[in-house]
């Protein structure tokens, strides 16, 4: 939270030669960011939610943030088909293995976040 103005402003100087996806546990500085209209904006996911109706009320209703960043245990493909069915894209972290990112790509989310792109080859 203390940093969230100069990251802010960092984002904004760079909107014209970057991409940004914009995530956090964090919702109300996810928020904050979800106002720049050339910024995609997630929340986070740890757990498993019920269904992701229930997960998807946690997120403004007006739109603005239509991202989901899934962790890898939580991950379900009941609940990816229900979030696209919402218009979400679905990102995933904290794989660890080869054979986990090998899930992520048949299941089909939109992205991933690693730190092992060798994985993804």
């Amino acid at each position: 939270p203390a940093a969230l103005e100069a990251v802010a402003a960092a984002v904004a100087a760079r909107l014209a030669t970057h991409r940004f996806l914009v995530t956090s546990f964090w919702h109300p500085l996810v928020e904050r960011f979800a106002h720049l209209p050339e910024v995609e904006c997630g929340l986070l996911v740890a757990g498993r939610p019920a269904s992701f109706d229930a997960f998807a009320g946690l997120f403004p209703r007006d739109g603005r943030i239509r991202t989901a960043v899934w962790h890898y245990e939580a991950l379900d493909p009941a609940l990816l088909d229900q979030a696209a069915a919402l218009g979400f894209r679905s990102f995933v972290y904290a794989m660890k293995t080869p054979e986990e990112h090998r899930r992520c790509a048949a299941l089909g989310v939109t992205g991933v976040i690693t730190d092992r792109v060798d994985f993804l080859r």
